[in-house]
């Protein structure tokens, strides 16, 4: 019988698979009582605490084999992955630049930032905690991530939380358009040639916080 999970801060629907122990979060996602949250949460890694999710109840598999004989199954693991646009101060890309990722448990990733400034390689879907060091021989810049943590773009926590991931804003996440919020909204505003209004639900402002923030 299917149950209800009910969403935690910092979970994602490819963590709540993981917990419930599916090899394909869209199995979960495509269930018809979670209708309402596609509609109301369009991507299925930004959920928002309290949000109600239905796990579906598992359909067993059956293989034909032969008896007497030893046989091997392997288990599909879940595709996670980190993909993160790195830059300086000004806005330019550290393409070509050195990255180590470290977890809290520490695990470790390595490799070259691309062409284009982003960081994207496979993670487990249990890690929470990662620390990202960015270095090219001139500068080294270093980045806690909370991975998962994000709420959508469409509330004020989810569009400061992303101005705080751009370094625009000082990591409070109050969720009321305060002075230093208005202020941070205006800068990004500015930078990226938008209409300046300091307003958190601007539909321009979040669609160039979901194309500079990604998760």
């Amino acid at each position: 019988m299917p149950q209800k999970h009910v969403v935690q801060a910092g979970e994602t629907l490819l963590t709540i698979a993981s917990v419930h122990r599916f090899v394909d979060w869209k199995s979960i996602w495509d269930h018809p009582d979670n209708a309402g949250l596609r509609e109301a949460r369009p991507d299925p890694m930004v959920l928002v605490e309290g949000d109600e999710v239905t796990i579906p109840d598992k359909e067993p598999r059956w293989e034909r084999v032969a008896t007497n004989q030893r046989h091997v199954f392997q288990l599909k693991a879940l595709d996670a992955r980190l993909k993160l646009l790195v830059e300086d101060e000004l806005g330019v890309p550290l393409a070509g630049a050195r990255w180590t990722l470290t977890t809290d448990e520490g695990s470790k990733r390595t490799g070259q930032v691309q062409a284009r400034g982003y960081v994207e390689c496979p993670i487990k879907p249990e890690w929470r905690e990662a620390t990202l060091t960015v270095e090219d021989g001139k500068l080294s810049l270093t980045w806690h991530l909370q991975l998962g943590d994000l709420d959508p773009v469409d509330t004020v926590r989810g569009v400061q939380a992303r101005l705080n991931s751009l370094g625009m804003l000082d990591g409070r996440l109050t969720g009321e358009v305060d002075v230093e919020t208005k202020k941070a909204i205006e800068a990004f505003q500015r930078r990226h040639g938008l209409p300046v209004n300091g307003a958190a639900d601007d539909a321009q402002l979040q669609a160039a916080l979901v194309e500079r923030v990604l998760v």
